[in-house]
């Protein structure tokens, strides 16, 4: 090779180098910010937002759920459910109704061992829920839990949010 050719090799890998590495340095420091700004509670690529009992209950998640509990929010009132969590508008319901109404008995059995109080009306209403959505391992769970409303549920009326 001649003193020419190897001078151009030179110059070439002086510039191939940065080029090269580039695109590493530049993952590098989006990490490194993105890392920064969660720490601060302001994450940059999704919004964060707390879910309330009934959006918890709803959404399966039983973590949230006992830890709302243990946090003192109460699992006998109705709370707020964003649209598009149960359906495309927004909705006030307890708890245990979006724990029926999602099918989960784990949610179910949870909210009860916590403290859930219902009236005979009230289970009335859930076990025809369940009874509407599929449900017979809760509706079962109902059945089996204390002592039962006089009388079968009269489920008309009552209607399946999901």
């Amino acid at each position: 090779m001649d003193a020419v050719t190897i001078e151009h090799l030179r110059r070439f890998q002086r510039l191939a180098e940065p080029a090269v590495a580039a695109p590493g340095l530049l993952v590098a420091a989006l990490t490194i910010v993105m890392v920064l700004t969660g720490y601060v509670r302001s994450w940059p690529t999704w919004p964060v937002h707390d879910l309330t009992m009934s959006e918890a209950a709803s959404l399966h998640d039983a973590a949230r759920v006992s830890r709302l509990i243990r946090e003192r929010h109460n699992p006998n009132v109705r709370w707020p459910v964003r649209p598009g969590i149960v359906d495309d508008r927004g909705l006030d319901l307890l708890p245990i109704d979006a724990a029926v109404g999602s099918r989960r008995l784990e949610i179910v059995r949870l909210l009860m061992a916590q403290g859930v109080r219902l009236d005979d009306d009230a289970r009335h209403r859930l076990i025809c829920i369940a009874k509407l959505n599929g449900s017979g391992d809760i509706v079962a769970f109902f059945q089996a839990g204390g002592p039962q409303p006089p009388g079968e549920p009269r489920c008309e009326g009552v209607v399946a949010l999901w």
